[in-house]
Formats: C-alpha cells, structure tokens, sequence
C-alpha cells in the first residue's frame, strides 16, 4: 500500500489505495496469497511486494 501510494505521489498520479482485510473479499478476487494488487476489479498482482516498473506502469495505464 505504501510503495503504491509513495510511487503515485512521486508520479502526480492521484489513487485511492485500500487494503482490504476481509477474507471473503479478498477471495472473491481470486487471491490465494496476498499482498495483492487489485486494479479497477482485476487481481492484477498476488504474493509479493510488485517491482516498481509494474507499479509504474500501471498507475500509467
């Protein structure tokens, strides 16, 4: 959440990151390990920490 959050500050790119705690949601994301990145409904990230230039990209896309 923080790498996300400091990268789009970094890049002038307004976000709204939530971390969601909540198993049943979490799961209907189809996460199996977290943490996960859940961009615009798609789990596009799960079980690590995401390299920056996958950050970076997404916040551009």
């Amino acid at each position: 959440m923080e790498v996300i959050s400091k990268i789009a500050d970094e890049l002038n790119i307004d976000v709204n990151v939530v971390k969601e705690s909540d198993l049943e949601v979490i799961m209907g994301y189809g996460v199996m390990s977290t943490p996960a990145v859940i961009i615009d409904e798609v789990n596009v990230h799960s079980g690590s920490i995401p390299h920056r230039q996958d950050i970076e990209a997404w916040l551009k896309a």
